[in-house]
């Protein structure tokens, strides 16, 4: 047969099989590659490899699978082969060496030295230059053109974001909020009140400003399980330092410091930071003032007494230590700082010992007077004993020439009667 025969004749039987299923009303199946003539019941199209391996389309549902016979899904790829460096299951590339890989199991420090033996990964490569691109890297998000699109990055410098396509740490979230639980996400006001059904941890800010962050820890466990945990360890480092500081516009105002023995609370108070220094207006009349008193809380179902103060009273006296709150008395509480209250007690204190510090030398005055009036009575008294005496002897002496005088007189008389 000659060679043009053989190119009609090749040319002629697939056009005559193509008129047919174009003009038959039951829908064909193709079969094409290695093994054309087996072609699988629910399948349209195959196209097989000499290594057996197909691409099929399937009649009912237009399933497209590679690498297996009867896809489950849209899109179905399939890997058969063991895994070995490099045998990536799909691939996407561009010029310039940029290209995506996706990898259900691979070698130990396969394109990535976290991939570990079996691990499930999708890498993504530089832009092909020896430096990394800290601007680059693969995002997966919702078609957006909104420069604050949600979605997440992963920055070839290894840096995430959620919600920023520049992330300047290793996790940062824009936008709105991250919270860490195993219940579905809780409303956020009701874990900041206390209120919501389910425990959790949330870090909130909005659209990344540094106005508006918070942490909201709920956590109701057994009573001797806290919600936060703040320690240091002497066998790493010192045990003695801060457990938390508290700054204000770059101010640090307060912190919470251990000397790995006990807790301190402290506000500052250095002198440096300090203007118009004087004695307080404050003193132990003020602190008379203040009535304590006995109460229960209404949300206490138990009752239970407590020993305190009420913030609106004490603010007619000393404002100093309280906070004044808003309308809502559950979320917007008036609220008392007790420590506040330790300078007006040492004021306090210190007049009172001053007051005594009075009396006890008026008492010691009182004393000294006491003693020499005492002294002054004893010698009066020693004196009107002396008297007594003197005057017991002139008496005596008395009588003595009262006799005397009687005696005398007689002998006169005897005298002249002779």
């Amino acid at each position: 047969m000659s060679t043009r025969k053989l190119l009609i004749r090749s040319l002629t039987l697939p056009a005559i099989a193509f008129g047919v299923l174009l003009s038959s009303p039951i829908m064909a199946q193709v079969k094409i590659g290695s093994n054309p003539t087996v072609i699988g019941a629910n399948n349209n199209l195959e196209a097989e490899a000499t290594d057996g391996s197909k691409v099929v389309v399937t009649k009912d549902r237009g399933l497209v699978g590679i690498g297996i016979d009867t896809p489950g899904l849209r899109l179905h790829v399939m890997e058969n082969a063991a895994p070995v460096f490099g045998s990536s299951i799909a691939a996407f590339g561009r010029p310039g060496n940029k290209f995506l890989l996706f990898e259900t199991m691979a070698t130990n420090g396969g394109y990535n030295g976290l991939v570990r033996q079996g691990d499930s990964h999708i890498i993504f490569s530089p832009d092909g230059d020896v430096n990394v691109d800290a601007n680059n890297g693969l995002v997966i998000a919702p078609w957006s053109l909104n420069p604050n699109s949600p979605g997440l990055k992963i920055m070839e410098n290894g840096n995430v974001g959620i919600g920023t396509a520049l992330p300047p740490a290793k996790l940062s979230v824009f936008g709105g909020l991250a919270y860490f639980g195993i219940d579905p996400i809780p409303n956020i006001g009701n874990m900041t009140q206390g209120t919501s059904t389910t425990d959790g941890i949330i870090f909130q800010n909005q659209n990344g400003a540094l106005s508006d962050g918070a942490i909201v820890v709920q956590r109701s466990g057994a009573s001797n399980y806290s919600p936060m945990y703040i320690t240091r360890n002497g066998a790493l480092g010192s045990a003695a330092g801060f457990l938390a500081t508290f700054s204000v516009n770059g101010t640090l105002v307060g912190s919470i410091s251990t000397n790995a023995a006990t807790t301190f609370f402290n506000t500052t108070s250095d002198v440096r930071l300090k203007e118009n220094i004087k004695s307080t207006q404050y003193s132990l009349s003020d602190l008379m003032k203040i009535k304590v008193s006995d109460y229960n809380y209404k949300s206490d179902k138990a009752k239970k007494r407590s020993t305190g103060f009420i913030a609106q009273d004490l603010f007619k006296i000393y404002p100093e230590a309280v906070t004044v709150g808003g309308q809502n008395a559950s979320t917007e509480p008036w609220t008392v700082d007790y420590g506040k209250l330790t300078p007006l007690l040492v004021k306090a204190i210190q007049e009172q010992q001053a007051q005594i510090a009075a009396l006890k030398a008026e008492n010691e005055q009182f004393r000294k007077q006491s003693t020499e009036v005492t002294t002054l009575n004893d010698n009066l008294k020693k004196q009107v004993s002396t008297i007594e005496a003197l005057a017991a002897k002139l008496a005596d002496l008395e009588a003595k020439l009262l006799v005397s005088s009687a005696n005398a007189g007689g002998c006169s008389a005897n005298v002249k009667g002779k």
